[in-house]
């Protein structure tokens, strides 16, 4: 038998083996289910994602003017507060810019392309970048997202209410049987399609209004979390 086999049927044993020992474990009397907390916060800031794109006819000419251009817009992000940290650019390319004209894509010179993110933690300052990047040439404003600096407290305490709500559902659960629930054996964090979303972030939509008033309104942000929690059933005694 060749090496390559044996080595297989070892790790097929070792599987079946594990597979046995939880099946062992399921034999074992227990409540499974789901703890869910939810909570309104205030957001703390705003993310700001970017898109600056030249055309022209010749390619060096159009690289030389983004450069210069995406070099001006970082320099006044920073000017206007921005912490240089918070500031990243992504996305560069360049190349032929074609567009389509009588059903047929053609070429029509050149175009560079950066998108540029920032993060901006003073809320009142919304409209004044809103109406200053709106006065730049070839620049547009893909998405502007409320958000928080730092979730890390709030998820934390949503854990802890999640799981008491598994205990408590699930001693109500036992209850009604004529049992009682044992220590946890299992807690996990479902992901996927399983999960719901720590955070359900608020997209601003709004425009400038004007005239000293305030153009949008952070509302509230929804965190969310859900937990899964199997007990041990402890049968009534006899």
């Amino acid at each position: 038998m060749k090496k390559t086999t044996v080595i297989l049927f070892i790790c097929l044993g070792c599987l079946l083996c594990h597979l046995s020992a939880w099946a062992g474990d399921l034999s074992i009397p227990h409540v499974t289910v789901y703890g869910e907390a939810e909570e309104q916060v205030s957001p703390d800031m705003i993310a700001w994602v970017l898109s600056l794109s030249d055309q022209g006819a010749d390619l060096k000419t159009v690289a030389e003017t983004h450069a210069r251009a995406a070099a001006d817009l970082i320099a006044f992000l920073k000017s206007s507060g921005v912490d240089a940290d918070h500031i990243q650019t992504s996305g560069m390319r360049f190349g032929e810019n074609r567009v389509y004209r009588n059903g047929t894509r053609v070429k029509e010179g050149y175009q560079a392309v950066t998108d540029i993110r920032f993060t901006l933690y003073d809320l009142d300052r919304y409209d004044y970048f809103w109406l200053s990047l709106a006065e730049r040439q070839g620049l547009s404003i893909q998405d502007v997202r409320f958000g928080l600096r730092d979730d890390t407290a709030y998820r934390q305490r949503l854990q802890e209410k999640a799981l008491q709500t598994a205990r408590s559902t699930a001693g109500r659960m036992a209850e009604t049987l004529s049992a009682s629930i044992g220590e946890p054996l299992v807690v996990e964090e479902p992901t996927g399609g399983d999960a719901l979303p720590r955070i359900a972030e608020a997209q601003l939509r709004a425009q400038p209004a004007g005239d000293g008033q305030p153009s949008v309104s952070p509302g509230k942000l929804t965190l969310r979390t859900r937990l899964k929690v199997v007990f041990r059933l402890v049968p009534p005694a006899r």
